[in-house]
């Protein structure tokens, strides 16, 4: 299928994918998708290909060098919002996953981050890092002299942006060339797959999602490099824990199911937020009832996308509180969820942070979020129910490796909750 906007297309590679997950066939893909890219690309034809270092750019980008070779040159956007992996710069580990590629990383974290400073509507910065985004993605373009641009533009992807959802980095948005988006009818657990059958090793096929805008989604509310600075430590620190608790409780960092292609857990991360909240009687009320135990709950200043209504599209992204709960008591996410399900349906309450530890001896005033999920394909998620004592831990662990005033694990449920904060 073909998109055309101000006479520049977006090509995406349509493929009729099965209801059940274990019947796709990634030879078939592959072969399919390569016959595609070849009616598309002339010989001779370079592409260059944005690599976030996540599963979908990665295997996109491994796809088409089977395909154009030495004609395919891959970029990566050092923007100062990506990710530490065991304290280590995400595009340096991204470096070396395209070792044996035509690979460049981009240093523009001057040209991304003040603009966004000051901001605090979700939709307005993932718009505006997009704008430059894509600024920096044309002007590399035509350093290189490539005729087209492809990523890892994913089923979900479109979904959300096209639904009203939020804005993606990678979908709706012109280039100075034709778009190629070769994974465009897949989801992620598929996408692995595909990976696995292009002989591409599990440090490459298995690693978690990243929304492209990255960070800059999880520095929830005003825009500040501080606050974004907590939550890349939170992020890094929540990813050496979960899979260290993985390890722990069933012998390696994450499950994986090779018929299927799914990852548990799906997503996990952390969050940076501004402390400021009030005390909300109502949701407290709810709470106490619920849970059958004495609990305080709060309204934060912070706001949250929602899933829209099956079959609305909304202009723009909805926004709803955030709810903040402390409880005395023994973790029972049995009757956690049934207070999700009950905050939505009687208050429009989507999100709700449950509150792990407060820190003695903070380093800074904004509070983080932990947020760990199952999913098959992002659709639906629920949080990893994480053993009691080990959250807890994990807890105190992330209040002093950022130094955050207070540490909550985000216990919503998608629908009415997005996965990502914003």
């Amino acid at each position: 299928m073909s998109t055309q906007a101000n006479k520049i297309q977006t090509h995406r590679f349509e493929y009729a994918t099965p209801e059940n997950p274990a019947d796709f066939n990634p030879a078939d893909f592959v072969e399919k998708a390569i016959s595609w890219v070849k009616s598309l690309v002339k010989q001779g034809e370079k592409i260059a290909l944005s690599a976030s270092g996540g599963v979908d750019s990665t295997i996109a980008a491994f796809l088409l060098d089977r395909i154009v070779g030495k004609d395919l040159h891959a970029f990566f956007i050092e923007d100062g919002c990506r990710r530490l992996i065991n304290d280590e710069p995400e595009g340096e580990v991204t470096r070396e996953i395209f070792s044996k590629l035509n690979f460049t990383v981009l240093e523009v974290r001057d040209e991304i981050l003040p603009p966004l400073v000051g901001l605090s509507d979700g939709e307005e910065k993932r718009k505006t890092f997009i704008g430059n985004y894509r600024k920096v993605s044309d002007r590399h373009i035509g350093q290189v002299g490539a005729s087209w641009i492809a990523d890892g533009t994913i089923a979900p992807d479109i979904i959300e942006t096209e639904g009203g959802f939020k804005s993606q980095h990678n979908v709706g948005w012109n280039y100075s060339v034709g778009k190629i988006e070769p994974l465009a009818s897949l989801a992620k657990p598929q996408v692995r797959r595909v990976g696995e059958y292009l002989d591409l090793p599990p440090s490459f096929t298995h690693r978690i999602p990243c929304p492209g805008p990255a960070q800059i989604i999880r520095t929830v509310g005003e825009f500040t490099e501080e606050k974004l600075h907590t939550g890349q430590l939170a992020s890094d620190i929540i990813e050496q824990e979960i899979e260290k608790y993985y390890t722990e409780k069933h012998g390696k960092p994450y499950l994986y199911d090779e018929a299927t292609g799914i990852r548990t857990p799906f997503q996990y991360f952390g969050m940076a937020l501004d402390p400021n909240m009030e005390t909300d009687p109502a949701m407290t009320d709810l709470a106490r009832s619920t849970l059958g135990a004495n609990a305080e709950c709060f309204k934060m200043d912070s706001q949250t996308t929602v899933v829209p209504e099956a079959g609305t599209r909304p202009e723009v992204p909805i926004y709803k509180p955030v709810s903040w709960i402390k409880v005395d008591g023994d973790i029972d996410y049995d009757k956690l969820n049934a207070l999700c399900v009950e905050a939505w349906s009687k208050l429009e309450l989507p999100r709700i942070l449950l509150e792990l530890c407060a820190n003695d001896v903070p380093k800074t005033r904004y509070v983080v979020g932990m947020r760990a999920v199952e999913s098959a394909a992002a659709k639906l998620a629920r949080p990893v129910r994480i053993d009691e004592a080990a959250l807890f831990e994990i807890g105190k662990k992330i209040a002093a490796h950022t130094g955050a005033s207070r540490v909550a694990y985000d216990i919503s449920i998608k629908p009415p909750a997005t996965i990502e904060f914003e």
